[in-house]
């Protein structure tokens, strides 16, 4: 999707500013649009012991796509998290200045654990 992925260089900056990253895809395929999708499900043996869950307790799943204009995923990120240890809110809903931005402190300050 990017044509310098394989610059070392260009990588590096890649993994270390998801920022930036995701600033060189809109730059690269023009507007893009965001969608989220949050469903639950009871957690796999293999995500269990991974995170630390008892047998039969619900997990979340997150799933974030930034897609071109014509609708064709560019980028995913999927967030799987127990049900019962997190809850979902949107900054849009839930922040003062939806334009504000926190620092992981500042978010865990308030009970925030979990930014996507």
């Amino acid at each position: 999707m990017l044509p310098d992925w394989d610059a070392p260089k260009r990588f590096h900056r890649y993994s270390k500013r998801p920022a930036f990253f995701c600033q060189t895809l809109i730059r690269e395929h023009g507007p893009v649009r965001w969608t989220t999708l949050t469903t639950s499900r009871i957690a796999y043996e293999d995500e269990r012991a991974r995170l630390g869950m008892d047998y039969a307790e619900a997990i979340l799943i997150i799933r974030r796509t930034m897609a071109d204009q014509n609708g064709h995923p560019i980028e995913v990120t999927e967030v799987k998290a127990p049900a019962n240890r997190y809850e979902i809110g949107y900054s849009a809903e839930l922040a003062d200045d939806t334009s504000a931005v926190f620092t992981p402190e500042e978010l865990a300050d308030n009970g925030i654990a979990l930014m996507i």
